[in-house]
């Protein structure tokens, strides 16, 4: 499938794309430039296939589902702006160290598409089979089958990985306090209320949605907790040496927040966040990601390991490897799909 566009090799193709994701760069902006160094994709599958019809099922694993960007769209014609892949390389990667391949590919001239490409692509019908809302809706059912109150805020989360663990877990830190509030009043004068709407808004929580989980707290609720459940896909900004992955990473910054306020009642022992991805691989690592609590950090410094040292060297992955034995970390093995990621948060009344 990856399919080099000539004269590039699979590990020039590899490289600029490692590179790429190593500095941040998003899913559609990899994708652009997959799809503009590689023959197959961004629909080179169709202009090669000779059958008369084409049937794809697809699983999305991007944000919006955007047949465009998901697989890098090898059945759906592409759109992209001729010198986007060339804008996206350019602004992470100096000019002298992209390989002389690539930069002939990328400074060919690339045709205008003709009209027959539209015949050609009456030939594919797509269908989503399944995407990050079909977990979060199993996720939400499993947590009614616990007693939580499942509350399904977004399927769009993105921004790097770290920055959006710090504002989950301030959310959750209001909601603890919060839920502790009889009085209604009291609890829409607290300066908690106005931090779960300014936080969520931050990690791309839709109006809506904030309102919707702030009533829930005001007219309370049955279940024994809630269970916030959000999908997406965060990115990482190397800045050390370490092994990790971008859900074992927001999980160590959540559980460096939640080990700040580990000595307050309304927050001990009654919360835990998971990170994972739905493939069971996150980053170059055998973990799916991580789940914490407010023991994590505390376990991590009985045995002398460092968690704010390990999120500033990237090194999320041999910190939770460490901790306790391992027993933070979530190891699946692959699972065979990917629809991103999930991060779960559980808060016991």
């Amino acid at each position: 499938m990856p399919y080099p566009h000539p004269p590039i090799t699979l590990d020039e193709k590899l490289d600029i794309v490692r590179r790429l994701a190593r500095s941040g760069a998003t899913i559609n902006e990899l994708n652009a430039v997959r799809k503009r160094l590689s023959l197959l994709k961004g629909g080179g599958l169709v202009k090669l296939c000779k059958a008369r019809k084409i049937l794809a099922l697809i699983l999305s694993d991007v944000i919006n589902d955007n047949l465009q960007v998901i697989a890098s769209g090898a059945t759906v014609q592409n759109m992209d702006p001729p010198n986007l892949a060339s804008q996206v390389i350019s602004r992470i990667i100096p000019d002298y160290e992209i390989p002389t391949s690539i930069r002939q590919v990328l400074s060919s001239t690339i045709p205008t598409t003709p009209a027959v490409d539209e015949d050609i692509f009456r030939r594919v019908s797509n269908y989503i089979i399944g995407n990050n809302q079909v977990a979060l809706e199993a996720a939400a059912k499993e947590a009614q089958n616990l007693n939580l109150k499942p509350l399904i805020l977004t399927a769009e989360l993105c921004g790097e990985a770290r920055l959006i663990g710090m504002q989950i877990t301030h959310v959750v830190r209001c909601l603890c306090r919060l839920l502790t509030m009889k009085n209604e009043a009291e609890l829409k004068s607290d300066a908690g209320y106005i931090g779960i709407q300014r936080f969520l808004s931050l990690v791309g929580v839709k109006e809506g949605k904030v309102q919707g989980l702030l009533d829930l707290i005001c007219k309370g609720f049955e279940e024994r907790g809630l269970c916030l459940l959000f999908g997406g896909e965060t990115t990482v900004v190397v800045r050390g040496n370490g092994v990790g992955g971008r859900n074992q990473e927001m999980a160590l910054a959540c559980a460096i927040k939640l080990d700040e306020c580990s000595d307050l009642k309304e927050v001990n022992g009654k919360v835990a966040i998971l990170c994972a991805g739905t493939d069971g691989i996150d980053g170059p690592c055998d973990a799916a990601g991580a789940v914490v609590d407010t023991t994590t950090v505390h376990s991590g410094r009985r045995e002398d390991l460092h968690a704010i040292d390990a999120l500033a060297r990237n090194n999320s992955y041999s910190y939770f490897d460490n901790v306790a034995e391992g027993r933070y970390h979530i190891v699946t093995g692959h699972t065979g799909t990917n629809v991103m990621d999930l991060v779960i948060v559980t808060i016991l009344k």
